[in-house]
């Protein structure tokens, strides 16, 4: 726009020039002379680049006109003119014609790469704001999805049956507790956040417990899975089994622990009372084993002293080889 502008304006200009022209060169004909073009090839050449094809066409033939009546002789005339002359003003005005439409083209083709440059420069402008749009989505639908989850593994970690807390891996604080860990341990949440998880462990416990968060922290195992016991309140014990993780940050520095406990102390509880029932069944057995045998070694006492007496033996004791020992002897 800028351009069509500049050269409606440069229009006129282009009329006026060779008029201007041609009155210099009257003025000052006694130096020019004979050169009846010198001046007007130049303001044909500058036109024809500057005002456009069709400025440059009419001023080519308005020049050609000046020349062709003052300055070819007889000057101040349109007839009479030699043959050579004549010939010379249609060779300017083809010259004119061809710098008009080799200009034109060249201005064409310059303003077609302008355009070009205009519309890579849009192009490119519109690309890198595609680009910052789909990057902007791309963040947005992250940021979203990240929420989603958040949320989600926060009713999920809220609402679940199975005992659940996130601690600090350096002080062992309790972080987040959720609702089955606070029933398994027997705290109110507020109370169970204030302690760590050494405070709610069992003092036996506790080494083991250390040595394997430290394995944990260290990069030396990625989780850890172990029995222990958990104290409550009023001093009772618990039993859990415990999965625990690590979480760390993008630099890889440990920012929490993540445990998952399973509430095994009816289990515990069951295995203690059958390892109880068993000891007692065994004292039961070995009592048992013992009264038979005293038993058997009486009757043989009982036996022997019907032999002496002569007489017949009241029991019957061929399954044993050979005399029982006092009880409390060693055979």
């Amino acid at each position: 726009m800028a351009h069509s502008s500049r050269k409606k304006f440069l229009v006129p200009l282009a009329l006026i020039l060779p008029l201007a022209t041609c009155f210099f060169q009257w003025l000052f004909w006694d130096a020019f002379k004979p050169f009846v073009w010198f001046l007007f090839y130049p303001t044909a050449f500058f036109i024809s680049r500057f005002s456009g094809k069709i400025a440059g066409i009419i001023s080519t033939v308005i020049s050609a006109l000046l020349v062709y009546y003052f300055f070819i002789p007889p000057q101040l005339s349109f007839s009479g003119k030699p043959p050579a002359n004549i010939f010379s003003v249609f060779v300017f005005i083809l010259m004119g014609i061809v710098f008009t439409y080799t200009h034109d083209r060249f201005e064409r083709v310059q303003q077609r790469e302008i355009e070009a440059r205009e519309a890579a420069r849009v192009a490119g402008e519109q690309l890198r704001e595609a680009r910052i749009n789909l990057l902007e989505a791309e963040q947005r639908l992250a940021r979203q999805r990240l929420r989603e989850s958040e949320e989600l593994f926060r009713i999920m970690f809220r609402e679940s049956s199975v005992a659940m807390a996130q601690a600090d891996p350096a002080t062992g604080r309790y972080l987040h507790v959720n609702a089955a860990l606070c029933r398994f341990l027997g705290y109110p949440e507020d109370k169970l956040l204030k302690l760590t998880v050494g405070d709610v462990t069992h003092p036996d416990d506790r080494l083991l417990t250390s040595v394997q968060l430290n394995r944990l922290i260290s990069g030396e195992t990625s989780d850890f899975q172990m029995e222990k016991r958990f104290l409550q309140p009023d001093g009772s014990v618990v039993y859990g089994f415990v999965s625990v993780n690590l979480i760390r940050d993008l630099e890889g520095n440990p920012r929490r622990t993540m445990a998952v406990i399973q509430d095994i102390t009816s289990r515990k509880k069951a295995e203690e009372e059958l390892i109880q029932r068993n000891e007692e069944l065994e004292r039961y057995y070995r009592a048992s084993v013992g009264r038979e045998l005293e038993m058997i070694r009486l009757k043989q006492q009982v036996n022997g002293l019907m032999r002496q007496l002569g007489q017949e033996e009241p029991y019957d004791l061929s399954f044993a080889d050979k005399p029982i020992p006092p009880a409390g002897n060693k055979s």
